[in-house]
């Protein structure tokens, strides 16, 4: 995975220095969760060189994403102790200046409602030469994984599809979009690569659906489809009870697989020898 390798490649490698890592809008922490899963791969003894700081401004998604991570922990026979999971709203950082060695957001950027000023509060966050990597979906249409999640369920999206859709648009951002918006706001080595990723879904045992469907902050979202977000929470219950089978899915009818693609937003902080 592109962000993990970028991370692993920003550490710090001076003698006793920590590599700091910055998680913002981490929704339920897959990202940081990927990111430790690499780590252990490397060399599971170096993990007290890094501290993870997982955010978000909803408290629901901290805790969600304390628990995944302190069972991904538990797992490896880690400790948790370098991870600090806590609120924090993007758009505002609370954390040092100058500190993170690596910044995060996948996709809960775009949901951001003052992202120009934003930007330039989450460069300074950053070491001079630190790395960030925003996600973006690559397109303005419905996302694809809750496509078909709705398909499924068995949940009619037809019509239900075209104010979602147009939701979308409103949150989407172009290649040339971000790029314009973090050069703007003072990051340089500006790139974007696109990435394909395919993942498996455990949806009888994953909080995963329930927290993107019950979020406040995608309400609006939601009401796009028939019936809002009652009735994809309650499709998704009864699933979870009857455990049905049906095209979209695998063993047994309770793993959904999923296929989607992203915009990788890659640039740095400057240093100050860096020309302008």
């Amino acid at each position: 995975m592109l962000i993990a390798e970028g991370f692993v490649g920003a550490a710090n490698d001076e003698p006793g220095a920590t590599t700091q890592f910055l998680d913002v809008a981490c929704g339920c922490g897959s990202l940081s969760m990927e990111l430790i899963k690499r780590l252990v791969e490397l060399d599971a003894a170096e993990i007290d060189r890094y501290k993870f700081l997982v955010t978000d401004v909803d408290k629901g998604e901290v805790r969600c994403a304390q628990k995944n991570l302190h069972r991904l922990c538990k797992d490896n026979k880690l400790s948790s102790s370098f991870i600090d999971c806590f609120v924090m709203d993007g758009c505002h950082p609370t954390v040092q200046p100058n500190s993170i060695s690596f910044l995060g957001c996948m996709f809960g950027i775009m949901y951001f409602s003052e992202l120009d000023a934003a930007l330039p509060n989450l460069l300074a966050t950053l070491q001079p030469g630190g790395v960030a990597v925003f996600g973006t979906w690559k397109d303005a249409d419905g996302p694809a994984v809750m496509e078909a999640f709705c398909r499924f369920l068995g949940i009619e999206t037809t019509e239900a599809f075209a104010d979602a859709q147009q939701y979308n648009a409103s949150i989407y951002k172009s290649r040339e979009d971000m790029v314009e918006r973090l050069s703007r706001a003072g990051f340089v080595d500006v790139r974007v690569e696109e990435r394909t990723q395919t993942f498996d879904i455990e949806i009888m045992s994953s909080t995963l659906f329930h927290d993107i469907i019950t979020s406040p902050e995608l309400e609006e979202y939601f009401n796009g489809y028939a019936g809002g977000r009652k009735a994809l929470l309650l499709a998704w219950q009864r699933f979870c009870r009857d455990s049905a089978q049906c095209p979209w899915s695998r063993n047994g009818g309770s793993i959904l697989q999923l296929s989607t693609t992203a915009n990788l937003s890659i640039a740095r902080k400057p240093h100050a020898h860096d020309s302008v």
